[in-house]
């Protein structure tokens, strides 16, 4: 198992106000042989991407607007479980959202967050999903 990790941040200011920019990135591969890097071949069992782009604007000092964009493929090669078409996974998923930081004190925060996703594989036909999901966090930091 190899997995590397890219993670970007970058600040700056729009109107006056506190805009930060994220981005994710995670690549791993699963394999049957040693190596110092994932792989980018069809000889890893399993590869799988995934990658994340989220923007935080801070309308002032306890609220923020954030938006999020989020992309995932698996792929397995010929030696995985396959489909009745005797093909491999291929799944890729995306998923697009946004939501509310409003930090009431200096160490604790409701989070509001929504998401609409789905999932797909073109060769498991039954593996597909669409949603939404929304969550509320009360987070408090100790």
């Amino acid at each position: 198992f190899n997995m590397l990790d890219v993670n970007l941040r970058y600040r700056t200011s729009v109107f006056g106000k506190t805009l930060i920019l994220t981005n994710f990135t995670n690549y791993n591969s699963v394999g049957d042989k040693i190596s110092p890097i994932p792989s980018l071949t069809k000889k890893a069992f399993v590869r799988t991407l995934y990658n994340e782009f989220m923007a935080y604007y801070h309308l002032n000092s306890k609220l923020s607007l954030l938006g999020h964009v989020g992309f995932q493929k698996a792929v397995g090669n010929d030696r995985t479980e396959r489909a009745a078409n005797s093909k491999p996974m291929n799944q890729i998923g995306w998923g697009a959202g946004t939501g509310l930081d409003y930090n009431f004190a200096k160490k604790a925060g409701l989070y509001l967050r929504y998401l609409y996703m789905t999932h797909k594989d073109p060769n498991f036909k039954l593996d597909k999903f669409r949603g939404h999901e929304v969550s509320l966090e009360l987070k408090v930091f100790f």
